[in-house]
């Protein structure tokens, strides 16, 4: 990602978080605004689609992009537990992996992937 090379396109990008359809652009353009220190548009987007859109993949993308966010995907976490309950196994274990690390648990070797 460009990060903050990306500044200059920030006002347009929010533009297009709000008005593209697709929720797989909108998961690199709110990742994109999160990073330039627009979280309060992003995260809610992410939020949002993780929380309801029928896609196990989509909501897998999301997942990707909060884990990205470190502590900015903070008021996502109803929502990433929500997902570390989840019945889809690739969906339950990045949520888990989200919240040992949003909670600063998270060790190398430490295993997310078990029953809570």
């Amino acid at each position: 990602m460009l990060d903050a090379e990306a500044a200059p396109a920030a006002e347009s990008l929010a533009g297009h978080l709000e008005t593209d359809t697709s929720p797989h652009v909108g998961v690199v353009l709110a990742e994109v605004l999160a990073r330039l220190g627009r979280a309060e548009h992003a995260v809610p987007f992410l939020t949002d689609t993780l929380d309801h859109h029928p896609n196990a993949g989509v909501r897998l993308q999301e997942l990707n992009a909060l884990t990205h966010l470190g502590s900015a995907a903070r008021p996502a976490l109803p929502a990433i537990t929500s997902a570390a309950f989840s019945s889809d196994e690739y969906l339950r274990n990045a949520g888990r992996h989200l919240l040992l690390v949003l909670n600063d648990v998270y060790r190398p070797g430490f295993p997310a992937y078990f029953p809570f």
